[in-house]
């Protein structure tokens, strides 16, 4: 990922930081799958060295394959926003969430643990468009994503063997991610599962609204919008503008989920990092107040504060829009 403040070097565990430390100093979002893999697999071991975790790497590597084309009967991934980075971003979110939890006893049955990391890899597989699908992206199905996600999984655990109860758990975590879910309706197997897919709702937030080009990352999200049909935003400036109201929106519909999760994430710095601290939400607070120090602005001087990793000069590369 280019990163237009630096490289730092990344932090070794169990090293102290100091308090300005950010969440990409740790692990550089956008870092390769397979470093994302291991430090994952690393601190929940240390945890809990009797983990199963041969069933969440064939995962990983068919999510991969998946998301590369190379799966078969399926298309690349063609989605700007929900991308192969954001799925990393969220299994990543996921572990360290599933890793404060087992610290702090959180899990009655363990053994939901794996299949939590696994709803994860696959909690988008629904914007994946099958080979013969040929029209548009994977952002008609915007709408439809989070059912498709759940199919895919039923289709894949049961290819690996795994029991229909653990399928449908992961199909019930999946289905946490829908925004418009209810899930207090929802019917669950056992606490745990139900406590696991919040979990995985809340991870899915938080990597994207942690991600440092989040607010670039917007532009995508409204293209996928727009090719979904959502007819919630005008353009891409309007959906910015609005981001405000949705981070109070998550606050209030999530609150003891996120107030939850909140706690989790700080047991897991402080263990694996020495940072009592929560470093999602510190990068969330930051790009929600850069946002509101800049939405006010005229949109052409709005899009020129924008500028990491040249996302929204690609996303308006179509319009008439000056730099």
């Amino acid at each position: 990922m280019n990163n237009q403040m630096g490289s730092p070097a990344e932090t070794q565990p169990g090293q102290a930081v100091d308090d300005g430390k950010r969440l990409y100093d740790i692990l550089q979002m956008g870092s390769e799958p397979e470093t994302i893999r291991r430090e994952a697999f690393e601190f929940l071991t240390r945890s809990m060295p009797d983990m199963p975790l041969e069933q969440v790497e064939d995962a990983f590597q068919t999510m991969l394959d998946l998301y590369a084309g190379d799966y078969p009967g399926y298309r690349a991934c063609n989605t700007g926003y929900h991308d192969l980075r954001h799925i990393l971003e969220t299994f990543l979110a996921m572990a360290r969430l599933l890793h404060g939890a087992l610290l702090e006893g959180k899990i009655a049955d363990r053994a939901y643990g794996p299949i939590s990391l696994m709803a994860s890899l696959f909690h988008d597989a629904g914007y994946i468009q099958h080979q013969r699908d040929t029209g548009g992206t994977g952002a008609k199905y915007t709408d439809t994503h989070v059912g498709r996600s759940a199919d895919f999984f039923a289709s894949y655990g049961k290819q690996i063997g795994m029991s229909e109860a653990d399928v449908d758990a992961a199909r019930l975590m999946i289905r946490c991610t829908d925004l418009g879910e209810d899930i207090s309706a929802l019917e669950f197997p056992a606490s745990d599962v139900r406590f696991l897919g919040e979990m995985l709702n809340v991870a899915d937030l938080w990597a994207q609204m942690a991600d440092r080009v989040y607010l670039e990352k917007l532009f995508y999200l409204f293209s996928e919008f727009d090719e979904g049909k959502s007819g919630l935003y005008q353009n891409q400036v309007d959906l910015l503008r609005k981001t405000i109201g949705f981070y109070h929106l998550i606050r209030e519909r999530f609150k003891n989920a996120i107030d939850q999760a909140d706690a989790l994430m700080v047991r897991h710095f402080e263990d694996r990092w020495q940072i009592p601290e929560n470093l999602y939400r510190v990068a969330i607070r930051k790009h929600k107040d850069y946002l509101m120090k800049i939405v006010q602005l005229p949109e052409v001087d709005l899009l020129r504060k924008l500028k990491r990793n040249g996302v929204v000069r690609e996303a308006t590369d179509s319009t008439e829009t000056s730099f």
